[in-house]
């Protein structure tokens, strides 16, 4: 893997996207835990938490896939272990309330390109949006980020918060006791985007499909509300292989 050099404000930054994302620290031994379907990322956070945080007893473990009890298929996923320490009861402190995750704003407000793009491959997706059953595709996508476990006051919060950094940023119900999603608009997703991109691209490529908002070649040129960096993104992550495999996996025309 590619060595990454980080400063103080990144490794928090790194910390900050994992827990807002899959990550999880227990609240009785504190240990932290997190588990991926991407080989790629959880090895990345291994790498990370081991160089940085100065901790030797980080394990990672693999789960076949699987049917389960109810006969739904799970797919292959790893497993990142780091074992109790008095660094990760200091997180759970500042990022729970009894059992409820919150936001700490000062470790939000400071949080980098590198936390977003944890967080985001953690927990960012895109719905399809002009979808054709004939093609197999849509005309763009909407980008949001799963908050369904926050309470609205922090949802909003990091609303305000990245709608300041990248244009208009929403808070979507989804209906009652189902939780909020932050909704980025068709602008501010280009721009939250391209910001996060060079983690995917160069640390976790197999996840490069979440940058995708369903642009095509053909029609990106015809675009008036297609940025030039994000123009620029696309053509450059169409051309790698994961991405293109993904498509065909889905069905997509590239």
């Amino acid at each position: 893997m590619i060595y990454m050099k980080l400063n103080t404000i990144q490794v928090q930054s790194f910390m900050t996207g994992n827990l807002l994302g899959d990550g999880h620290i227990h609240y009785k031994n504190y240990c932290f835990m997190t588990t991926q379907i991407n080989q790629d990322l959880i090895e990345f956070k291994a790498k990370i938490m081991k160089d940085y945080y100065g901790f030797s007893n980080i394990k990672t473990s693999f789960n076949p896939s699987y049917i389960d009890k109810y006969g739904i298929y799970r797919q292959d996923s790893w497993n990142l272990y780091g074992s109790p320490s008095k660094y990760f009861k200091k997180q759970r402190e500042s990022f729970y309330e009894n059992k409820q995750i919150i936001v700490p704003r000062k470790q939000f407000k400071a949080i980098d390109s590198l936390g977003l793009a944890i967080w985001f491959a953690d927990d960012g997706t895109t719905i399809q949006v002009g979808y054709n059953a004939n093609t197999r595709s849509s005309n763009r996508r909407r980008v949001q980020i799963c908050t369904d476990d926050f309470l609205l006051e922090d949802v909003e919060f990091m609303a305000e918060e990245l709608t300041k950094r990248y244009g208009d940023v929403h808070v979507l119900s989804r209906g009652k006791n189902k939780g909020y999603r932050l909704n980025f608009t068709m602008f501010s997703a280009q721009k939250f985007i391209v910001d996060i991109s060079p983690y995917f691209i160069t640390y976790f490529p197999s996840l490069l499909y979440k940058l995708d908002l369903g642009y095509r070649d053909s029609s990106l040129e015809n675009r008036l509300y297609v940025s030039k960096e994000y123009h620029d993104l696309y053509l450059k992550i169409s051309s790698h292989d994961l991405f293109v495999d993904r498509l065909k996996e889905k069905g997509y025309n590239k």
